[in-house]
């Protein structure tokens, strides 16, 4: 807990204000973080599995 509260940079202020701008600010890095998802899919594309190399591997092989 005095770790939480060594993170507060809103010190002596209303707590309900207090509140509202932290859930402010995690609405933002929310935002953000959808927007990335959204604006570069590649970055987070879903890689092969193991298996699915195995296959190309062996597609490779017959067809040499």
């Amino acid at each position: 807990m005095e770790y939480l509260q060594s993170l507060d940079f809103l010190t002596g202020v209303n707590p309900t204000l207090k509140v509202l701008v932290y859930v402010l600010i995690l609405v933002h890095i929310l935002a953000v973080s959808a927007w990335c998802v959204i604006a570069c899919p590649s970055m987070f594309k879903k890689s092969d599995s193991f298996s699915d190399k195995v296959r190309e591997a062996l597609n490779k092989e017959k067809n040499q």
